[in-house]
């Protein structure tokens, strides 16, 4: 449906979604954040500008803006040809590659809506997901070593009728599936652009364009609708803040489907011409190998893979003078004295907002804090836990958000959207700030989580779902799951567990299997488990996480002064 440039709002509503009121919209058209474009157009309008540019790089392989934008039309008028229509949803399930980015592209030409589900989510995830959003289709890598994703949804696909299509990445005729190169192959290109272009300009700006997920803290995943227009603000907010430039080659070793990797990254990436690496070899010698053949500017790194390095660029330096930036939530200091880069933090929510440090911040801001909000639309609030009161300066309390690119609800979750919200429309984030000065400037410094989730390298777990899901083990009592910090990944789980009497005191490898029966990804099942004859409860009866917290973070540290002993080092938690 064509729109009216002076049109505010969504033309048509799509049932479970919940959209800004135009009146709400208002200032941030006036202000120049939103505009009538969509996210795919932009994303072809740098296409043609950069068609000579490389865009996507892999070992040995490179395509150009120009090979990106054919391939990808092509797929997106193969998938109309099939009966997909615009706005219907298509869930996708891969790792990082060219062929995902392509994928993804080619959904957005077609007005697909993608599902951005993870390549670690199983049935109990993948089949909520798949019937709560109404897909009709699946992307999906089947070149893993100890999994199928194929064969998964192929299973899928019998048990969700209107899951109608299984598209491969690559070669898999003989299982019954399209794959992108036999999609790329039935379109030719003139055609193909043709009617892309009149796909594209008939979207609306203020539609869905992405369907993201939460990080499951209060159960399965929930779906976060984000805009067309919204979320290219976003990425270009992201852009201008932190200063990058086109010339830049971006490395994200976190999942390219993420919002993280998608708003903060890729995006901003392709908006501007810049090129992106999607190689997903994250060995020692596959970074080794990604940063001298790609000589990547910015790159996002996780704590593990920044250990990894280290210890590699100890047996054998590498020129890394060419990179402008190291993002990751926490360990700006850890890059910039083991490993002689700049190191930015950023702290964002695929509900929207995104805040980051950046050059020309103090360094004691860079080291300790997480910035501040990336567009000066973003307002921020830090309220006691549980009220709308606004704590004192200094003082400990809940970000509560509101903006041009952040949530007005879930989709088609009405009681959460209840508690989710407060009563004059700002996102309640469950994460728990404080503000800091720095040579008079205010940063927002991250101190914990009011949600009752485990942050395993960036993965949210939530301990809910996995301890519901080991209650039903007939020999366990009762469990918690709590954080345990870890020098890699930040926090792992750990399982406090009673069992029946008699009973075996479960292993980790036990729980491991009953949570594989269950269809939980494995990155959710317990990395420890300690086995007690009852769980501490408050004075209301509650079984009490902070003290099992403590309880850990103590064992922790008894076993790691008994090893120091032995090694003649004390080592402090």
């Amino acid at each position: 449906m064509a729109k009216h440039i002076e049109e505010i709002g969504v033309l048509e509503k799509l049932p479970g979604v919940v959209y800004a009121p135009a009146s709400e919209l208002e200032r941030y058209v006036k202000a120049g954040a939103l505009t009538n474009e969509t996210l795919i157009g932009a994303l072809m309008k740098s296409f043609d500008q950069n068609r000579h540019r490389r865009a996507l790089l892999e070992h040995g392989r490179t395509l150009s803006y120009e090979q990106l934008d054919d391939i990808s039309s092509r797929i997106a008028l193969s998938m109309m040809k099939l009966g997909l229509r615009p706005l219907e949803r298509v869930l996708f399930q891969m790792r990082n590659s060219c062929e995902l980015v392509i994928a993804l592209i080619a959904s957005m030409k077609a007005g697909l809506i993608p599902v951005c589900t993870l390549a670690s989510h199983r049935e109990a995830e993948m089949d909520y997901l798949a019937k709560h959003s109404g897909a009709v289709a699946i992307f999906v890598d089947d070149d893993t070593p100890k999994f199928s994703h194929l064969d998964f949804a192929l299973a899928l696909q019998k048990g969700n009728p209107a899951l109608r299509h299984v598209f491969a990445a690559r070669e898999h005729e003989a299982k019954g599936c399209m794959t992108l190169r036999q999609l790329a192959e039935q379109s030719a290109s003139e055609e193909a652009h043709q009617k892309v272009v009149e796909i594209v300009s008939s979207l609306d700006p203020y539609q869905v364009a992405i369907f993201q997920l939460s990080g499951g803290t209060t159960g399965v995943p929930k779906i976060i609708p984000r805009m067309q227009n919204e979320y290219l603000y976003n990425m270009r907010a992201v852009y201008a803040w932190v200063g990058r430039q086109k010339d830049e080659v971006v490395f994200c070793a976190g999942p390219l489907i993420h919002n993280a990797g998608m708003v903060c990254h890729w995006g901003p990436a392709l908006l501007n011409g810049g090129a992106v690496v999607t190689d997903n070899d994250l060995s020692s010698d596959g970074l080794r190998r990604i940063i001298t053949e790609h000589r990547p500017t910015w790159m996002f790194l996780m704590r593990p893979l920044l250990v990894r390095l280290h210890e590699g660029l100890k047996r054998e330096p590498l020129d890394l003078s060419f990179v402008r930036g190291v993002v990751n939530s926490s360990h700006a200091q850890y890059v910039s004295h083991e490993l002689s880069m700049p190191g930015f933090h950023f702290f964002g929510m695929a509900e929207g907002l995104i805040m980051s440090t950046k050059k020309g911040d103090p360094q004691q801001a860079i080291f300790e804090s997480i910035g501040r909000p990336v567009s000066e639309l973003d307002e921020v609030r830090i309220y006691r836990p549980g009220t709308e009161e606004t704590v004192h300066d200094g003082e400990t309390g809940e970000l509560v958000c509101r903006g041009a690119y952040t949530i007005r609800g879930y989709y088609s979750a009405p009681e959460r959207n209840a508690e989710a919200f407060t009563a004059d429309g700002f996102y309640r984030s469950g994460d728990l700030v404080s503000l800091k000065q720095y040579d008079g400037k205010s940063y927002f410094v991250f101190e914990g989580r009011l949600k009752d989730v485990v942050n395993r390298g960036g993965e949210k777990i939530n301990c809910d779902e996995v301890e519901r899901a080991l209650r039903e083990s007939p020999d366990i009592i009762d469990v918690a799951i709590v954080a345990m910090p870890d020098d890699l990944y930040i926090e792992r789980s750990c399982a406090f567990v009673c069992v029946a009497s008699g009973a075996q005191p479960p292993t980790v490898a036990s729980l491991g299997l009953v949570l594989q029966q269950k269809g939980l990804a494995k990155y959710k099942w317990p990395e420890r488990v300690e086995t007690v004859s009852s769980l501490p409860v408050t004075s209301s009866g509650k079984v009490s996480k902070p003290l099992l917290r403590e309880r850990i973070k103590e064992i922790l540290l008894v076993e790691q002064q008994a090893m120091g002993a032995v090694s003649g080092e004390t080592r402090v938690v």
